[in-house]
């Protein structure tokens, strides 16, 4: 058995072994809604392959982004994040997601939890006659003239789960174990001129689209940590697999609460995809309400 399908194995292994436990949490009870805005600053690694083209480009630069989340304990929550990167790669570089869950049935054991989420990633870049690539053996180069692309990724997935909580009143553990299935879309325009072959041979010209898609299973595990409301920790790993691919991502968020309403927040996210890598630091500013 390969690496990939050993790895996604032990992700659904894990998953379904803690859905099916959970004899010490705790019990199914109302709450109300509240809502988390938060603005942030931070810098992006942007990461972007192409094999056809012998592309591995990696930058990074400066980002924003703003976070908004509406939680009802016993009923729902969704939220939504939207970045943005005016230069990366030679690139404006957006992305985001929005996720909304609901809790249909709970019991002495926890919660379960049906949703659906989507994660978009678009590119633009502009590299002019900025990027070299191989060109036979080494040290031989081409430069890819005018190079333009633009890229973009989309990732729908549902999936179902079960939340557990574990401790009472000022500190709480909670464990969210969840499977589901995803689809990923890229697509995109790639244009350059290159002389690959020596002169007088002559130059190389592409403009071209691409469009590949592909369904996935997809699994992952969410943990957090709340102290005495004034500090929580959570980390979020998920996994998108199938026989030959995977892609793993991984989160960190903590807040640290100096009132019932205001506080600190960092966001730090890696994810891998068809198209590359992305990953993030991000610090800034909660406000609960």
């Amino acid at each position: 058995m390969g690496t990939y399908p050993t790895r996604a194995l032990s992700v659904l292994v894990l998953v379904l072994g803690v859905l099916g436990f959970g004899t010490f949490s705790s019990p199914h009870l109302p709450a109300e809604t509240i809502t988390i805005v938060a603005p942030y600053m931070g810098w992006v690694t942007n990461t972007y392959e192409n094999d056809s083209y012998k592309l591995n480009l990696e930058d990074s630069g400066f980002l924003s982004g703003m976070y908004l989340q509406s939680i009802n304990p016993s009923l729902f929550q969704w939220n939504a994040f939207l970045y943005y990167s005016p230069d990366v790669n030679y690139s404006t570089l957006w992305g985001g997601h929005f996720i909304v869950d609901f809790y249909p049935i709970g019991d002495f054991l926890g919660k379960y939890l049906v949703g659906a989420g989507v994660e978009v990633i678009r590119i633009d870049m502009d590299a002019g006659n900025s990027i070299k690539v191989p060109a036979g053996p080494p040290p031989a180069t081409t430069t890819l003239e005018g190079f333009n692309l633009t890229n973009t990724i989309i990732i729908p997935y549902a999936r179902v789960g079960k939340y557990l909580v574990f401790g009472m009143g000022p500190v709480q553990f909670s464990v969210l174990p969840w499977i589901g299935a995803t689809y990923e879309s890229v697509q995109g325009t790639i244009k350059f001129t290159a002389q690959f072959s020596p002169p007088p041979a002559p130059k190389t010209s592409i403009d071209t689209s691409f469009d590949d898609s592909a369904w996935y299973a997809t699994a992952g595990i969410n943990l957090k940590l709340t102290l005495f409301r004034f500090l929580d920790i959570e980390g979020k790993y998920q996994a998108t697999f199938d026989g030959e691919v995977y892609h793993p991502s991984f989160s960190l968020i903590a807040n640290l609460f100096f009132t019932r309403n205001w506080g600190l927040s960092y966001r730090y996210k890696y994810m891998e995809t068809s198209g590359g890598k992305d990953s993030y630091n991000l610090f800034g500013v909660a406000y609960v309400f």
